[in-house]
């Protein structure tokens, strides 16, 4: 994702000067933005890549949402997009019957209702935008993970050595076809906790064992 589309908002009010109004409050604040002319614009936008997205309820009303429908349930397991929508009358269901709709649609959303002080419309923004910035670290850090995770698969299958799984609240281990090789098994022969700890030469048997203890007690790396 273009690292400046990340961190832009997208305008949807369609309304009056609604959406010149908001742009100008943004760039006060060093947040860029662009504005969506229409839905379908906004959904494109969206896809293309923004920090939160700042639309007005008259523009949703009676419009085909099946496009933010759609983007919002492909988003990656990282991503929670915001939403700031400016409503007329808030948005307690008591006073903005549709604000249970657009909150069950949009998910991550904040209500701001109009007329709002510039200094609102801003705190809102920034709290949007810092929440987009720690789901960006979440994805780096999956991504990382996952990269880590082939790279230790690809290693392990070019070295045939397998792989073992430790089950902490059963005390037992899972080991792979290649791992129980590496010990004379058979790939359907059982390779227990116990197996491992015979495994090890009888001078160092007792310090693994405690140290085993010491990480589940600390959680210290082993």
């Amino acid at each position: 994702m273009n690292a400046t589309l990340s961190e832009r908002a997208i305008i949807l009010a369609p309304r009056g000067r609604d959406a010149d109004i908001a742009g100008a409050i943004l760039r006060e604040a060093a947040i860029d933005s662009v504005t969506a002319l229409a839905l379908p614009q906004l959904v494109k936008e969206l896809h293309a890549g923004a920090a939160f997205a700042l639309v007005t309820d008259d523009a949703l009303a009676g419009a085909d949402l099946r496009g933010i429908a759609g983007f919002l349930q492909a988003q990656g397991e990282w991503s929670d997009f915001p939403f700031i929508l400016l409503t007329e009358r808030g948005g307690s269901i008591e006073r903005n019957p549709a604000a249970g709709r657009y909150l069950e649609l949009l998910g991550n959303v904040t209500f701001l209702e109009r007329p709002f002080h510039p200094t609102s419309l801003i705190s809102a923004a920034k709290a949007a935008l810092r929440g987009r910035r720690r789901q960006y670290d979440a994805r780096t850090r999956l991504e990382e993970i996952r990269e880590g995770a082939q790279q230790l698969r690809v290693a392990l299958a070019a070295g045939k050595l397998g792989a073992w799984s430790f089950d902490l609240a059963a005390m037992r281990l899972d080991a792979s076809k290649d791992c129980k090789a590496q010990y004379g098994l058979r790939a359907e022969d059982d390779f227990t906790y116990d197996d491992l700890i015979a495994c090890v030469h009888p001078d160092d048997r007792e310090l693994m064992k405690s140290e085993i203890r010491r990480s589940l007690a600390t959680g210290a790396d082993y």
